[in-house]
């Protein structure tokens, strides 16, 4: 969902700058999770997949759960696992990339996003108002 904009000689209101200020928050502790699991698993840098495909978009959700699993798994009990490293990234250099499939084509409503981010920005401002 795509942060608000201001407009010339527009500023933002209240909500708006709130929602802004709350996505960036979450955008930043993504950002930062993606970024450790790929400095952890190095095969995720060189992924590459179409995940207009279906069935590359799934294998790729697969990867990043697992990645995420193995990650917390390794915070808990690191002393126990064999931190050898094995190359991997050769697969993901000669993987082929499939032509786009249809299923994901054209199906995100623009203006029902910006009906829902206006909807959040209103919610988040009624419950910081509300706890004042």
């Amino acid at each position: 969902m795509a942060c608000f904009r201001k407009i010339r000689g527009f500023g933002l209101s209240g909500p708006q700058e709130l929602f802004n200020k709350l996505a960036a928050k979450c955008r930043y502790v993504n950002e930062n999770c993606i970024g450790l699991l790929k400095g952890r698993f190095q095969s995720l840098r060189g992924m590459r997949m179409d995940i207009s495909v279906k069935k590359y978009a799934e294998m790729m959700i697969y990867f990043i759960r697992c990645a995420a699993i193995l990650h917390n798994l390794l915070l808990e009990d690191f002393e126990d696992w064999d931190t050898e490293l094995y190359d991997f990234d050769e697969t993901a250099e000669t993987a082929e990339t499939a032509e786009p499939d249809t299923i994901f084509e054209s199906t995100i409503d623009t203006n029902d996003c910006q009906d829902n981010r206006d909807v959040y920005a209103k919610k988040f401002w009624d419950e910081l108002m509300n706890n004042l």
